[in-house]
């Protein structure tokens, strides 16, 4: 179970993100307000936000960064946790249903297979030494020997149930 702290802030509290945004679908939009020379300002009704490089949506508020699945998060929940993890890893999908509390190493295990990953399974390498599949996960700093197999199916299948017993819903298989 994940403990839950507030551990960042985002400048707001929940009322506060409320009054100023509404959710639909992914996405905040800015409420309508009165602005300047009492006129509806320009941002009534936009969509908050924009992408980012790594693809994450983000905003200026006071002027700080953030991010708007911590937003959305603390908009539903009413808090922060330390992470919010993306279930399907997709990090533009900001629905509700596919945000989840986390701490980093269980986000951390959410993560997708790396890009230099030659084998094509996540965990799995094949050692020339031994000409033979080892399957090895790391969770928590520790690293944790799964076995060495003579096919890379065994290996994949054995790194699998590894991964599903140790975290659980976290696990992504590549």
């Amino acid at each position: 179970m994940i403990e839950m702290i507030i551990v960042g802030t985002i400048g707001m509290t929940q009322e506060e993100l409320k009054k100023a945004f509404y959710y639909e679908d992914g996405n905040l939009f800015f409420r309508s307000f009165v602005g300047t020379r009492n006129r509806v300002s320009r941002l009534s009704n936009r969509k908050a936000g924009h992408k980012n490089k790594s693809g994450y949506y983000q905003m200026r508020l006071n002027h700080e960064r953030m991010y708007l699945h911590r937003m959305i998060f603390l908009y539903h929940h009413g808090y922060l946790p330390e992470q919010v993890d993306h279930i399907d890893g997709n990090r533009a999908n900001n629905r509700i249903e596919n945000l989840r509390a986390a701490d980093y190493v269980l986000n951390s295990c959410n993560s997708k297979k790396r890009n230099d990953n030659t084998s094509g399974v996540k965990g799995v390498w094949y050692c020339n030494k031994r000409k033979r599949w080892i399957a090895q996960l790391q969770y928590n700093k520790k690293k944790t020997h799964v076995g060495s197999f003579l096919s890379k199916e065994e290996a994949a299948q054995a790194i699998k149930t590894a991964r599903e017993q140790i975290v659980k819903e976290f696990a992504n298989h590549g």
